[in-house]
């Protein structure tokens, strides 16, 4: 990611990244979130229910 100074930021200007979510994180997020919804954990309940798995 790059470094802006305020002065530097123009209308139309973009930024990305990407970020490999290990497993340790979606466990940490889940005890810090509360959220067990099966859909957000389990592959396989997210593919019985038409979701795509996306594979990077």
């Amino acid at each position: 990611m790059n470094d802006y100074k305020w002065k530097e930021i123009q209308v139309g200007m973009q930024e990305s990244f990407t970020v490999e979510i290990t497993e340790e994180m979606q466990e940490t997020f889940t005890k810090l979130s509360g959220d067990v919804n099966p859909l957000h954990l389990s592959n396989k309940f997210a593919k019985q229910r038409g979701f795509q798995i996306m594979k990077i």
